[in-house]
């Protein structure tokens, strides 16, 4: 795949008070079933800092794929049992055009 065949979008936040790693990894194993029912979607990782703040990374095939995403999952019990988990207001989303990758991407 070509850097030109995919966007990467990065969704930052901070678990709520309380809420383990395994939880928050379990919701997303969850909610995963659902995006990959989604226009576009490639690929996703998730990782965690040391000082436990949250990282997504998505792999989209278009930017319209990417912004479209949130308001197509709102409605899905996967989607609200993830953001029952999350601060609200630490969430920070960006989507990024990728303009070099060390080798050919391939998403399975």
């Amino acid at each position: 795949m070509n850097l030109k065949d995919y966007v990467v979008e990065t969704v930052l936040w901070q678990a709520k008070q309380g809420v383990s790693a395994e939880k928050m990894s379990a919701a997303i194993d969850d909610m995963l079933m659902d995006l990959k029912t989604l226009p576009g979607f490639l690929h996703e990782s998730l990782c965690q800092a040391s000082n436990g703040d949250w990282m997504q990374l998505y792999y989209w095939e278009t930017e319209h794929d990417a912004q479209q995403s949130s308001a197509l999952m709102a409605d899905k019990a996967s989607f609200v049992q993830l953001l029952s988990l999350i601060a609200p207001e630490s969430v920070e989303i960006k989507v990024y055009t990728p303009v070099q990758a060390s080798s050919e991407v391939a998403f399975t």
